[in-house]
């Protein structure tokens, strides 16, 4: 229903408008949004599937090379000296 119909049904023979008739009006009832928790269910899935492979690879990088062949994910101490032997040995980063 339209603002107007629900104020014109909710009106008195004095013609004011009754309280709940301006409450439906101003403030119908809203429907469960459905539709929008799913959408962002399936944003949220996609940004998983798609940034768990990068973090993956980045923790895996800061792993010592033992405790990189473990199932474990997040590495025990963090390795950077890998960055900097790269860095040093590639020559196309110089």
């Amino acid at each position: 229903m339209s603002v107007n119909a629900n104020l014109q049904s909710g009106l008195h023979s004095a013609g004011t408008v009754s309280k709940e008739a301006l409450a439906e009006a101003y403030h119908p009832k809203r429907k469960f949004p459905f539709w929008s928790l799913v959408k962002h269910g399936v944003l949220l899935l996609f940004c998983f599937i798609i940034l768990f492979p990068l973090a993956w690879v980045v923790l895996l990088s800061l792993k010592t090379i033992p405790e990189a062949q473990q199932p474990n994910i997040w590495p025990s101490v963090f390795e950077w000296g890998h960055y900097s032997y790269a860095w040093n040995k590639i020559p196309t980063l110089r």
